[in-house]
């Protein structure tokens, strides 16, 4: 789990650094920083929410209808069994890392800020 923390600070830090030189044009000011890190920080803190809170399932639906439209991997299946089929072990389990992330970025805006 500490890998993945690792990882996804490393992301992040990366993502900061794309946003600072995108939209504020290599202005390295304080409070552009911390507004790229409060972004950076509330993406991933609202994908690990997401995940841990299992609230993704609302979105098993959309994807059932998607792939039930556009692949044949689903054909002649029901939405019951297309239920049964996912795993939800592995997702919950990958959002602690993302939430943890999001926190670290969301605090450290409000201290350069």
């Amino acid at each position: 789990m500490i890998k993945k923390i690792l990882l996804d600070l490393i992301v992040g830090t990366i993502l900061v650094y794309l946003i600072m030189f995108a939209f504020y044009d290599g202005n390295l000011s304080d409070i552009n920083y911390a507004n790229a890190l409060f972004v950076v920080g509330l993406i991933l803190f609202s994908a690990g929410l997401l995940t841990v809170t299992n609230a993704s399932k609302v979105f098993r639906g959309f994807t059932f209808v998607f792939k039930r439209m556009f692949t044949r991997k689903v054909e002649g299946m029901s939405y019951y069994e297309y239920v049964q089929m996912k795993d939800d072990a592995k997702e919950k389990n990958s959002g602690f890392p993302l939430l943890i992330s999001g926190l670290v970025f969301i605090i450290a805006s409000l201290i350069v800020f």
